[in-house]
């Protein structure tokens, strides 16, 4: 007998919510990475967009906040891999204008 869990699975994936639902999950995990690297104060200055092509997206409120990023972005992605492995090969940064 197949579980509920594998049919809601399928089910989601027929109606393309599949990918919908990991995005949310890896935007989440990478706010509370960012979070446990950086601090909660961070977490206001840089903000995971959207997880789209196995590429996560982030956008800073300021250069600073981009190149405190640097400092911790290896151990960022390696926390993110250890959550979802092989679905995200690369990050996306931005800052934001104005």
């Amino acid at each position: 007998m197949e579980s509920i869990g594998s049919i809601i699975s399928r089910s989601m994936e027929k109606k393309g919510l599949g990918e919908s639902m990991l995005a949310m999950s890896v935007l989440i995990k990478a706010k509370k990475c960012l979070e446990d690297l950086l601090g909660k104060t961070a977490v206001k200055h840089l903000i995971p967009k959207k997880f789209e092509n196995n590429t996560i997206y982030i956008e800073f409120s300021s250069h600073p906040w981009a190149q405190e990023f640097q400092f911790i972005k290896y151990d960022f992605l390696s926390l993110l891999q250890q959550s979802f492995p092989e679905k995200i090969i690369s990050i996306y940064t931005n800052v934001k204008n104005g």
